[in-house]
């Protein structure tokens, strides 16, 4: 059986890992350390320009501080137990896999992975660790959410854990998940977060913003749908299928200059663009208000907090 498909005339590329020269057209996919490169532009669209904007700039950053180390540890493990819950099938794609955690996490527990990026580095990110997984258990593939490289209806569960917030065309991404994936295959997506502390958090991204603002920068903001916009369009869209819900709660604990730290590195999307000149000064202005405000130790204090993700997953 199939899953892969020629990106150049859509005929079948048979075998797990997948034939990389097609039998009909003679195309290759090419490879590059342990990445499959079924694209190479894929049209996501910045600001209303047919442009690519991946993760490339601030991939290292985003793959080391998106979460707190106490908060990842338990995360990835917690919503991949969820998931192996979810799936009754083996094949699960991670589309906007990221650096991979969440595939990974999958991979350990039996199941076989297409982890999906249109960013180079977070798959190579992915790549450099893919022995701690059983072999060829995930798939590090650049691909365009838009055209899937898949054959229809081959896929148990599609993974879009905060993708559909920053994609120019969020309908078409669902339309082409449903595509491949298999009758009662789940479409799983997060939905609400909660958050609770035990004090406030140092205001560091709020900070930022406003010296940007008065810097004369202009940070790139979400293109695609709201939490509340997913919820509803998804329901639509998967009208007659079950709809499943589960919570993950998390307590745990991380330095009061985590945010910080977080901005310092350039971690996530909204910061791509920003000059690097404008960004360290702004970086400066904040930590000289946290001091005003807070006092020169502020950095030394711990947050307590619990982190409660819900998850949907629409029944195909």
């Amino acid at each position: 059986m199939a899953v892969f498909r020629c990106p150049f005339c859509s005929s079948e590329l048979l075998g797990w890992p997948p034939l990389t020269t097609c039998e009909n057209c003679e195309g290759t996919v090419h490879v590059c350390d342990g990445v499959y490169l079924f694209t190479d532009a894929p049209a996501i669209k910045r600001q209303g320009e047919d442009t690519y904007v991946g993760y490339d700039d601030v991939a290292e950053g985003y793959d080391r501080y998106l979460h707190p180390p106490d908060l990842q540890r338990q995360l990835f493990s917690s919503y991949a137990e969820v998931f192996s819950k979810m799936v009754n099938g083996p094949l699960v794609l991670d589309l906007g896999c990221g650096p991979g955690s969440y595939a990974l996490a999958l991979a350990m527990r039996g199941k076989h992975v297409v982890a999906g990026d249109v960013s180079i580095k977070m798959l190579s990110l992915l790549s450099s660790r893919i022995s701690d997984v059983p072999a060829d258990s995930t798939l590090p593939c650049r691909i365009s959410a838009y055209d899937l490289p898949l054959v229809d209806h081959c896929i148990d569960a599609v993974l879009a854990l905060n993708l559909l917030h920053f994609v120019g065309d969020p309908q078409k991404v669902v339309h082409e998940a449903r595509r491949v994936l298999r009758e009662r295959g789940f479409f799983i997506v997060t939905g609400k977060i909660e958050t609770s502390t035990t004090s406030s958090p140092p205001p560091a991204r709020q900070y930022y913003s406003e010296a940007l603002r008065s810097l004369g920068a202009t940070e790139l903001r979400p293109l695609g749908w709201t939490s509340r916009e997913i919820r509803d369009r998804l329901s639509s869209e998967f009208q007659g299928g079950e709809m499943v819900t589960d919570v993950v709660a998390i307590s745990f604990s991380y330095p009061s200059d985590w945010e910080l730290a977080k901005l310092r590195s350039r971690y996530t999307l909204f910061q791509i663009g920003i000059p690097k000149d404008v960004h360290d000064e702004a970086i400066s202005l904040v930590n000289e208000r946290l001091e005003e405000e807070l006092g020169l130790n502020w950095q030394s204090k711990t947050i307590e907090c619990t982190v409660s993700h819900t998850l949907w997953a629409f029944a195909n």
